[in-house]
């Protein structure tokens, strides 16, 4: 009897030790549960593919009310990101993600169970609403757990994820086609299982010395100013995607297969430059953001200019990679300048500017081939390749009138 108290003893001590190593920041398990949760940011377009089978099951609907099925998403997502932070200070980081998960998996599913429109309609927007509650903490909890290159290197590998996971959804909802596109649906399943390993790996951070100590969320000039970069940034680039396709077309060497061709291998280039991002951080790290916006900038010259399908994919690879470099180290950045306990709502200021520049990309730059009669994909593709070496020679040339003492408290 005496023995088996004795290995009891043991055993209880050993599952507790296996349990603070699981929910130490430092276990791989950690890492993945916190990194898993990126994969569902880019799951709202999974589904794209079956809109014709969709639209044949609902002939009295429009084809472009159809087509709102799978942006109908992006609604709820930038409204739940303004109040993410708030509901975040209520009931804490964790139950916030936890709550956030929950809802996409049972908002993603219902699809599978009904014909109705409207259902469809609401479902999709309560699937927006719950990727809105955690979105920015997707990108904050890395700057909450961790600091420099350790931070730095799982930024990049949160965006090496994404472009995993978008290119994983899209091969499943493939095979699960046949089956008809209520199947389909199946994938938003993962969010549970994504939950319970959220759950069960990541501690509570409810505050132990109650909220009235710890200082509220707020922002600063220097977030202001770095989600108004990020915006910039983002409304450039996303000319990339809109153009690829009449790009080639209209120089005649290329179709519209190819066009898709192109934007799958910028998405590998960036799943390559967030591997590697953290390495590339270690060495260059104040270098990162003018040397990837010259870069980027000079590549996208490139894509405009190229008359050839092999030299395209090239500079499409390349575009990818350092493209990929920008966003981990923004999200960075604005995590270090951001007030105390404030970084989850300086994540959704960035978060706001990606979604308000997406949506009015289009608009912008067909204002601007209208301003110059030039409608031509390679003229506006030019204009967004001037602008990003613009904003490279600015961050060069301002710190250089600088010359900051402390280079990292000052803005990189």
């Amino acid at each position: 009897m005496y023995l088996l108290t004795e290995v009891f003893s043991v055993v209880v001590i050993i599952l507790k030790e296996l349990v603070i190593m699981v929910h130490s920041p430092k276990s791989w398990l950690f890492k993945v549960a916190i990194l898993s949760i990126s994969l569902v940011l880019v799951a709202a377009n999974a589904v794209a593919g079956v809109i014709p089978l969709t639209e044949a099951s609902l002939p009295h609907v429009s084809h472009a009310a159809v087509e709102g099925l799978i942006t109908a998403p992006s609604i709820t997502v930038l409204i739940f990101v303004i109040f993410s932070s708030t509901i975040s200070d209520h009931i804490g980081m964790k139950n916030t993600v936890l709550l956030g998960l929950l809802i996409t998996g049972v908002a993603g599913i219902v699809p599978m169970f009904t014909n109705s429109y409207w259902v469809i309609l609401a479902a999709r927007l309560g699937f927006g609403a719950g990727l809105g509650l955690f979105n920015s903490i997707a990108y904050s909890i890395f700057s909450i757990y961790y600091e420099g290159d350790e931070r730095a290197t799982l930024l990049g590998f949160q965006g090496a994820v994404t472009a995993v996971g978008s290119i994983l959804f899209f091969l499943v909802v493939a095979q699960l086609t046949p089956m008809g596109w209520h199947a389909t649906f199946i994938v938003y399943g993962i969010s549970f299982l994504i939950l319970a390993l959220f759950a069960l790996v990541v501690p509570s951070d409810r505050h132990q010395q109650g909220d009235e100590d710890q200082p509220k969320q707020s922002i600063n000039r220097a977030v202001i100013g770095y989600s108004l970069l990020w915006f910039l940034i983002m409304m450039l680039f996303t000319l990339v995607t809109l153009k690829a396709s009449t790009l080639i077309i209209a120089g005649g060497y290329g179709t519209a297969a190819q066009g898709s061709l192109i934007l799958a291998i910028v998405g590998g280039g960036q799943m390559l430059g967030g591997l590697v991002y953290g390495s590339v951080y270690k060495r260059i790290a104040r270098s990162v953001l003018p040397g990837s916006a010259l870069l980027t900038g000079i590549l996208i010259v490139g894509l405009a200019l190229s008359r050839t399908l092999w030299l395209t994919f090239v500079i499409a690879a390349l575009l990818g990679i350092t493209s990929a470099f920008v966003g981990p180290y923004l999200f960075g950045r604005v995590a270090d300048v951001a007030p105390a306990n404030s970084a989850t709502l300086a994540s959704s200021m960035m978060l706001i500017g990606i979604n308000i520049a997406s949506f009015i990309a289009p608009y912008f730059w067909g204002l601007v081939a209208n301003l110059f009669h030039n409608t031509t994909p390679s003229f506006n593709l030019t204009i967004s390749g001037i602008a990003f070496l613009i904003i490279g020679v600015i961050v060069v040339v301002g710190r250089l009138v600088h010359h900051p003492k402390k280079p990292q408290s000052d803005v990189q």
